[in-house]
């Protein structure tokens, strides 16, 4: 497959994508990766828990035993789990701390009369005057009970997330036997035969298990036609352009510490900088040779010449190198030299074993699976290598997501004060829930009379494969609805602005029907997967990303907030929540305001505008 696989894109962000060869084992091979990932999970449990490597490394007994090096990746893996939780815990006390501004907000105002901003058409209703002050939306008035009632909510989540902060300062790793990170010395590839090498085990030892080389799937199993044509063109691809990351890397790529360096002001940091970035140059001519090696053949002049002059352009302006087309074009071509070879090449990189149950067998507890009710993958991630070229904002492109339309979106434009772009995407996704529901009640209905009436038991996943899950078809609409809202801001030069719903939940907690059916229909949309799938197509294209404050969005009329007028813009006229009204600007779509109004607040910096993407 050839084609190119750069572009150029505004305002470069770093962002990792990632590809899974699916494996083909032997029979034997499945007992092997059983026990290897058995192990593993051991391992990193007791690596958790405080046992030392030298307490772990191979001995002279009849078991499998991995080797020195790749027990190192363990102690590594264990290490980056814990930074992890300790950044989400990081950032569990940042968003608390935004909730308890809130908590002391509404506290104060409900305990000090003059903390109050009262509704000067009636004296019974009032809201935190620190919130009129501040630059957050304008919110309603209330009475005393609503402001309680919310001081409760509000002092519960507090509470929750404070259990969840203590749950992770406290430790106690488990890790499940479903992940094997593998260090770039454990693992080798031949792409042309489509075979991938295992060697993660100890030398030493009478385990009797030397390396295991895997055949994996290089194209999909049915026809090449269709949605298969696809697929192999994207595997095909995908492939292609890790080995150009990885190509890449070898001869420009910088190491957390290097990066670091980079930022340094210190004298003694700026000459530790310049020491190591003389030792990388110094190394230069063992890559060159390296990527001869990995081609299987000498390197021309041409193509030594052009590797030299990157690498001189490199050095002499680290933070500001952008790789030319000439060389990217070269590096799409060795990609696909080193893709079509019939020989083993390493990379140094750090792919990832994974393994899942095969659908039918999902229903199973990990413990009672067999090696072979597995399917095993090998997961290679890569950097898509594009060019910096400047982002030059000009529209800013709102969102508010919804239940009875999947988005509202519109675009506005700073420059003229209008609003150049207005849409409502239809939401099916209900129905489609519901009508899965149903079947499901219907399976279970005849489950309950077979096994009545005929002493047979069919388990529930026999039945349930028969029906076609709606999963990936919500999946492929999420993905083409993002995939339209990226291309829209690109088109527009528009930033996209969100609403933070990271803190949402389901809004009624008692046993009314009214409420019951609302927190149903709420719970049949993930309002975080569509968002995080607009994060990262966005950031693929460079296409900024920020998110406000829900606060007041719905609440205020956009036209309002743009002319300073003080309108009182009403939603649910005549109790159709899908309707607002403001009495100097009229009738309009809920949904559509309040992402107008998410797009002017971006505009204007209210409700903490923050970059996530």
């Amino acid at each position: 497959m050839s084609g190119v696989i750069f572009k150029y894109v505004p305002a470069y962000i770093p962002c990792m994508l990632a590809v899974k060869l699916k494996l083909v084992p032997t029979k034997e091979q499945y007992l092997i990766l059983n026990e290897m990932f058995w192990k593993w999970a051991s391992i990193c449990n007791r690596i958790g828990a405080g046992t030392t490597l030298e307490e772990l490394s191979p001995r002279e007994v009849n078991t499998l035993q991995f080797s020195k090096t790749q027990l190192n990746q363990a102690n590594t893996d264990v290490s980056d789990l814990k930074n992890a939780l300790a950044k989400r815990a990081k950032q569990l006390k940042y968003e608390m701390g935004r909730v308890e501004a809130r908590y002391n907000a509404i506290k104060e105002c409900i305990n000090q009369e003059n903390a109050q901003d009262v509704d000067p058409n009636n004296r019974k209703l009032f809201r935190p005057k620190s919130w009129v002050t501040s630059g957050l939306l304008k919110s309603r008035f209330h009475t005393m009970k609503y402001w309680k009632g919310q001081l409760e909510k509000i002092g519960r989540l507090i509470e929750r997330r404070k259990n969840t902060i203590a749950k992770i300062e406290k430790g106690g790793l488990v890790f499940k036997p479903k992940r094997i990170s593998l260090h770039p010395n454990a693992i080798q590839f031949n792409f042309g035969e489509s075979k991938v090498v295992l060697k993660p085990f100890a030398k030493e030892g009478s385990s009797g298990i030397k390396d295991i080389t895997i055949n994996f799937l290089s194209t999909p199993v049915q026809a090449a036609r269709g949605s298969s044509l696809k697929s192999n063109e994207f595997l095909h691809g995908s492939v292609k352009k890790y080995i150009s990351y990885a190509i890449n890397q070898s001869f420009f790529g910088l190491n957390r510490a290097e990066e670091m360096l980079l930022k340094a002001k210190a004298p003694e940091k700026v000459a530790r900088k310049e020491e190591r970035l003389k030792n990388k140059m110094a190394l230069s001519s063992e890559k060159i040779k390296a990527l001869s090696k990995m081609l299987g053949r000498d390197l021309t002049d041409t193509e030594t010449t052009l590797i030299e002059k990157e690498l001189a352009r490199f050095f002499a302006d680290v933070p500001n190198y952008a790789p030319s087309l000439e060389y990217l074009e070269k590096l799409a071509g060795w990609s696909e030299e080193v893709l079509s070879r019939k020989d083993i090449v390493s990379f140094n990189k750090y792919p990832i074993l994974i393994r899942m149950p095969i659908n039918r067998y999902s229903h199973k507890k990990i413990v009672n699976l067999k090696p072979e009710e597995w399917e095993y993958f090998i997961q290679i991630s890569y950097e898509p290598l594009f060019i910096p070229t400047g982002f030059s904002e000009r529209t800013v492109l709102g969102i508010d997501r919804g239940v009875s339309h999947l988005l509202a979106v519109s675009i506005y434009d700073p420059a003229s004060n209008k609003f150049s772009y207005n849409k409502l995407i239809s939401n099916p996704i209900a129905k489609w829930k519901m009508r899965r529901r149903n079947l499901m009640k219907a399976i279970a209905n005849l489950e309950r009379k077979v096994r009545a009436q005929h002493n047979i038991h069919l388990h529930e996943n026999q039945m349930k494969k028969r029906i076609r899950s709606i999963e990936d078809k919500v999946e492929n609409l999420l993905h083409n609805v993002s995939k339209g809202i990226v291309n829209l801001a690109r088109a527009n030069n528009s930033v996209i602005v969100m609403e933070r719903l990271r803190e949402m939940r389901q809004h009624g907690r008692k046993k009314s029907r009214k409420l019951k059916n609302l927190n149903y229909t709420l719970s049949l949309f993930d309002y975080a997967k569509i968002g995080m799938f607009i994060r990262y197509k966005a950031q693929k294209d460079g296409i900024p990303v920020y998110e406000i404050d829900p606060a007041g969005t719905s609440q205020n009329c956009a036209k309002c907030l743009i002319e300073g007028s003080n309108g009182e813009y009403i939603r649910g006229v005549d109790n159709n929540m899908k309707i607002g009204k403001c009495n100097l600007h009229g009738q309009i779509d809920a949904d559509l305001n309040a992402a107008r109004t998410i797009a002017v607040c971006y505009h204007k910096k209210l409700n903490n505008p923050e970059r996530v993407a």
